[in-house]
């Protein structure tokens, strides 16, 4: 394999050292067809954007729909108690700007959803792992 973030596991080692790096990461997501689908929302994926802010993570909802319509996606948001700290823009304190809303992961529907979810959940796992060890060696 030539591409070496085409393997997960590097995939994953890399969201840790950002994580370590940084003390969080930045998860944007999609709206449609990721938090809800047409008839019914996505119970796994809001589970883990509220498993992801408790941990400090920076959730931006990165959505094509217009901004007139972006009201109503944030009182569906709010009523399933999704959470989002920024919407398709990055977070202020990301030394760069450009047009690209900067992200280290991205939960899509169309963008390889569940490879990214498992990615984020073994991320995520990891991180809880390594704070229940440090609870433990305060006891």
């Amino acid at each position: 394999m030539n591409d070496k973030y085409l393997d997960r596991v590097t995939s994953i080692k890399r969201l840790i050292s950002e994580y370590e790096e940084h003390g969080s990461l930045i998860v944007a997501y999609e709206y449609e067809n990721t938090v809800v689908l047409p008839d019914a929302e996505c119970p796994e994926i809001i589970a883990l954007l509220r498993k992801a802010e408790s941990l400090g993570f920076i959730l931006i909802l990165f959505t094509g729909r217009n901004n007139d319509e972006i009201g109503e996606i944030v009182l569906d948001l709010n009523s399933k108690r999704v959470p989002f700290h920024f919407i398709n823009e990055s977070p202020h304190n990301i030394p760069f700007s450009n047009n690209k809303v900067f992200y280290n992961i991205l939960l899509d529907g169309r963008a390889g959803l569940s490879e990214a979810k498992d990615q984020l959940e073994s991320v995520i796992a990891h991180i809880l792992s390594i704070k229940s060890s440090n609870n433990l060696e305060g006891l």
